[in-house]
């Protein structure tokens, strides 16, 4: 039985053998198997960059329609400049949902400007309907984790399934080997 559900579930008292988190964990009695790095991307559709400019700085997208994700950003954007330095910056939001796939398909639609995770929108990037934006930037990315209880016993098919999804993911995942790295 796979849920494919985005909430945070509570593995024991729930009964789930294993779940996929995308975050940066807290310290917790999870046993957590790094899989794979999620690195962010901030990009709009061809035709919002025609209409509404090219942001050149993070503080330009505080003149542009942002769109969020609502199960994380919390109005911030971590990122690291050019030089080094970290910082944020608190936007408004345009637009706010729970789902990746529905915020990939307003920004291609022209509705705004979306941070999410590359292996979201790679396809749509290498496709041409999103572009890149503030590349010499690197915002805030996240890993991905195989999680399970501490003191249960993961059946075979569990731990083969963990190993699959290591290897699938070791090094650099394929949804980031075409897309420029700064």
């Amino acid at each position: 039985h796979m849920d494919f559900n985005d909430r945070r579930v509570n593995l024991i008292e729930e009964g789930y053998d294993l779940a996929i988190r995308i975050a940066d964990l807290k310290d917790s009695t999870l046993v957590a198997r790094k899989l794979a790095p999620i690195r962010m991307a901030v990009c709009a559709s061809p035709d919002y960059i025609v209409r509404k400019g090219l942001p050149e700085t993070p503080e330009d997208l505080k003149n542009h329609d942002i769109l969020f994700y609502a199960n994380s950003d919390n109005g911030k954007w971590h990122f690291s400049t050019p030089n080094g330095r970290t910082r944020s910056i608190t936007l408004p939001a345009r637009m706010v949902s729970n789902n990746g796939d529905f915020l990939k398909d307003a920004a291609i639609r022209g509705f705004g400007i979306a941070r999410s995770p590359t292996f979201i929108v790679w396809q749509e990037l290498r496709a041409g309907k999103l572009q890149l934006l503030l590349e010499n930037y690197r915002f805030t990315g996240l890993h991905a984790y195989a999680v399970y209880p501490e003191t249960r016993q993961l059946p075979l098919r569990v731990r083969r399934f963990i190993d699959f999804l290591k290897d699938r993911f070791d090094g650099e995942p394929y949804w980031d080997r075409d897309l420029k790295h700064k």
